[in-house]
């Protein structure tokens, strides 16, 4: 809900755990929806299907692509964590190595998923999405 410009993301470490916050959100909606579309889309209501759409940038009301897109989605926020904490860690900060290892979690599940699923898996949001413009930090 902070825009980039609020206050509360100009504290680095403050924006850091809030960034960490949103990953885990998009996450965990990505797999709710690839695991089970059918049930979780209806149960949301179209009012947060459209706010779900607009976050990801998307118009498709397809479970398994909008999955895929909150995926990168949670990726991009484990990122941006991971770089405001970077910010922060000039002064010694604790952000920095919970930024880090979210994202280094993140990414290793991701590769996980992805070398034990077979590639034609419509149900892993990670299967979907090319892996190899993540960072080789795990």
């Amino acid at each position: 809900k902070f825009g980039r410009d609020a206050f509360v993301m100009k504290l680095p470490a403050i924006a850091s755990r809030h960034c960490m916050l949103q990953g885990n959100m998009f996450r965990l909606l990505s797999t709710a929806l690839a695991t089970d579309g059918e049930t979780v889309m209806p149960s949301l209501g179209d009012k947060k299907i459209e706010i779900l759409l607009a976050a990801t940038d998307s118009s498709e009301r397809n479970s398994a692509e909008l999955a895929e897109k909150l995926f990168s989605k949670a990726f991009e926020f484990f990122r941006r964590a991971k770089e405001r904490a970077e910010e922060e860690k000039r002064t010694q900060c604790a952000a920095y190595p919970v930024a880090l290892m979210s994202l280094s979690n993140f990414c290793d599940r991701a590769l996980r998923r992805k070398e034990e699923a077979d590639e034609s898996s419509e149900k892993d949001p990670s299967a979907r999405v090319d892996l190899e413009t993540y960072p080789r930090i795990v």
